[in-house]
């Protein structure tokens, strides 16, 4: 992939061609957080004993989407909110109908906690977004239909590295262009893609967010 791009570049010096590499990883990435891709959804279960309320995931998941606990589907909440709501939800044991994902840890595993902390041992199933693959220079990327669109952004960005600005733009255009088609035919390809997006604006209270 990358040779691809130097050849289009028209200078395949081992400095190019390293730049041009750093350029593939950050498009890359860029692109697979862009959108929630088929090609990313992974899930994972696993037994939460009682009295464990920060549970750390496995390396599968670097974003967390969706959380099911004991087969009930448990709300996202943000740490402000259960604190200005009921502070005691933090170290009370209770049913768990909440989660919120906290930083990931010191191996850079993502963690969630859980409100309230779990009386008894249940199953915890989570729905997430896998990390992105390292690119090589021979390999298939796990997105289909992504080559256009990633050759488009690197040669644009080894453009504007000599300062070729209008050059640049033009690849920018082009690559926007092809995400897009490529969110389109993904929209079209799936039944329907259902999120949850909490406001941060909405005002709460305890029984919005911790009963039913």
């Amino acid at each position: 992939m990358v040779t691809y791009v130097t050849d289009k570049f028209g200078v395949t010096t081992t400095a190019v061609v390293t730049r041009a590499g750093g350029f593939y990883d950050f498009r890359y990435r860029m692109i697979w957080d862009r959108y929630y891709w088929k090609q990313t959804k992974v899930s994972e279960s696993s037994t939460v004993s009682a009295s464990t309320q920060d549970v750390t995931l496995t390396s599968a998941i670097d974003r967390v989407v969706a959380v099911r606990w004991n087969n009930r589907r448990i709300l996202p909440v943000n740490q402000e909110q259960v604190f200005q709501i009921d502070p005691e939800a933090f170290d009370s044991a209770g049913e768990v109908v909440a989660f919120s994902e906290l930083p990931k840890d010191s191996s850079g595993l993502a963690v969630i906690r859980l409100y309230e902390i779990p009386q008894d041992s249940k199953e915890l199933m989570v729905l997430g977004k896998a990390p992105p693959e390292t690119l090589t220079d021979s390999g298939t990327p796990r997105l289909s239909g992504i080559d256009q669109c990633l050759h488009a952004y690197v040669l644009g960005d080894l453009w504007q590295s000599i300062r070729q600005f209008s050059k640049a733009d033009v690849l920018y255009t082009e690559a926007e262009s092809f995400l897009q088609q490529m969110i389109k035919l993904e929209e079209e390809q799936t039944a329907y893609d259902k999120r949850i997006i909490p406001s941060d604006d909405e005002q709460y209270d305890r029984d919005d967010l911790f009963y039913e």
